[in-house]
């Protein structure tokens, strides 16, 4: 599938101003470290003791990997196939809700191949800690992408390993002021996508919003969004058809996180498909009492 197909659900954040960030106190340091730590000594016990018991991880070009048991099974197979030569983690932002830190980052990893062939990635990552089940942070859920094309992308898949396309599963039921908010501007962002209304889409973002999307890097503040959604909102592929489901939604204070997904059937001259994503927002009610997003992190299923 070509780039233009794969970026057009990635949707936009919003800015009024160029977003600064400030450098905060990096509480997940020793988290973080061993987690790199034990990926580079393929220790799989190592990296799944840092997920809760309902841990999922979400990552490019599979499907979702829900529970410490099949997260395992993933690095299992990962390590199986590939020997980690370098990885580093680099967050740059850090969003507390209530008992829960949203981090994002940017990642780099080398892996040699059991044919000796070394290959990079470079991408960007959110992993949303929880601060309230024991005395250390535990991941709740994990989502990588890729910044950049990958041309060996099909020894990332590992279809062995029991994962779920959550856009199959049965989505909430629309019975609460937050599940029929949240089906409303789903509504209103698969129409914008339909039409290409880049306009409707930028309004959906706060001042101080973020994207992780696919083949890209984290894309910052209005003016990156206004650029991007000038360019690609014409190059979106011909809609047949788009479902957009959620699966969950947490509430946090001023937060909800919903967790989402999309099923797309799209045309582009003489090609054609399917495909299925997952997508994690990040919502904060304003002082007028509206929400908008100041988080999106999305990965394709396959």
């Amino acid at each position: 599938m070509n780039l233009p197909i794969k970026c057009w659900l990635c949707f936009v954040l919003c800015a009024a101003a160029l977003v600064v960030f400030a450098e905060p106190t990096d509480k997940y340091q020793p988290q973080r470290l061993s987690y790199i730590n034990a990926l580079l000594q393929q220790d799989t016990q190592g990296i799944t003791k840092l997920f809760n018991e309902n841990g999922e991880l979400l990552v490019q070009a599979n499907p979702t990997f829900k529970q410490p048991t099949n997260i395992a099974a993933y690095f299992t197979s990962l390590f199986e196939r590939f020997v980690p030569l370098t990885y580093t983690r680099e967050p740059f932002y850090w969003l507390d809700m209530a008992d829960k830190t949203a981090e994002l980052g940017h990642y780099h990893l080398q892996l040699r191949n059991t044919k000796g062939t070394v290959h990079s990635i470079k991408g960007s990552y959110m992993t949303i800690w929880n601060n309230g089940l024991s005395e250390a942070p535990g991941i709740d859920t994990e989502l990588w992408n890729f910044d950049h094309s990958v041309d060996f992308v099909e020894e990332l898949k590992f279809k062995n390993v029991p994962s779920v396309v959550t856009a199959f599963e049965p989505h909430l039921p629309i019975n609460s002021a937050e599940t029929i908010e949240l089906a409303a501007y789903s509504a209103l962002i698969k129409d914008a996508v339909l039409l290409r209304d880049n306009v409707i889409l930028t309004q959906l973002y706060a001042p101080d919003g973020i994207i992780l999307r696919n083949s890209n890097t984290p894309i910052l503040g209005f003016e990156d969004i206004d650029a991007y959604w000038q360019k690609h909102a014409q190059e979106i592929a011909s809609m047949e058809g788009l479902q957009q489901r959620t699966t969950k939604i947490e509430e946090l204070g001023n937060f909800l996180i919903q967790h989402s997904s999309h099923i797309a059937v799209w045309r582009s001259g003489e090609y054609s498909g399917v495909n299925t994503g997952k997508h994690i927002r990040i919502w904060e009610r304003q002082l007028d009492g509206r929400i908008k997003v100041r988080v999106l992190a999305s990965a394709y299923d396959m």
